[in-house]
């Protein structure tokens, strides 16, 4: 938390501590004999960079962050999925250029983290926030990059299973902007949502109405 709050008001003065994550932390948090809290660790401080630093910043190691994420995206541990798929949000919403570079493998992964159901009761929450990030993170995709021409080519899909998936319910600082987008869509460009869409789609917004989401 304190990396991160760094990252995030003191940009310009992190460049020693990145210099020790590259060198040190990352290399002992990712590799297969890191535990669990390990690779915790490492995707939490990769979301961070990502979220606070931007790719000018870290334009050389923007390619490794993602790799990272990505390959952390089908974990069967919920938390470990769901700071990877969010970390893949940030990472769409922040790339500012040359997204066409990582779309297929971003869209894939995403794909890939969708597998998984909550074991049972307990295990429903922490399944609950991974599946709401994964699917925060395709509305990102969908409304940072529609001009990528992989988006563009996958855009009926992507909406539908953005749509499908409306309204979150587990990560409410996530559904308030998702909600957002998907009313927008509905007023202002309705001609992307497929018409097996549309009756799921209001009856999203009625749920989301005056609704704490």
């Amino acid at each position: 938390d304190v990396i991160g709050v760094l990252f995030k008001t003191h940009k310009d003065l992190s460049d020693d501590i990145i210099k020790v994550i590259l060198s040190e932390v990352l290399p002992k948090y990712v590799n297969p004999q890191a535990s669990t809290f390990e690779s915790r660790m490492a995707i939490y401080i990769a979301d961070d960079m990502i979220e606070f630093l931007g790719m000018e910043k870290l334009v050389n190691i923007w390619t490794d962050l993602f790799k990272l994420l990505v390959t952390m995206m089908d974990k069967e541990d919920h938390v470990l999925r769901q700071a990877a798929a969010y970390g893949g949000g940030v990472f769409a919403q922040y790339t500012t250029q040359n997204f066409d570079m990582y779309a297929l493998d971003l869209l894939k992964g995403l794909k890939e983290a969708m597998k998984y159901k909550p074991k049972d009761e307990d295990d429903e929450e922490d399944w609950g926030l991974a599946h709401d990030n994964i699917i925060a993170s395709i509305g990102k995709v969908i409304f940072y990059h529609h001009d990528c021409q992989i988006v563009k080519d996958n855009m009926s899909d992507l909406v539908e299973n953005w749509i499908i998936n409306l309204p979150l319910k587990y990560d409410v600082l996530e559904a308030e902007k998702q909600h957002e987008w998907l009313s927008n869509m509905v007023l202002l460009k309705r001609e992307l949502i497929p018409i097996k869409c549309l009756p799921h789609s209001f009856k999203a917004l009625v749920k989301i109405y005056k609704a704490k989401i």
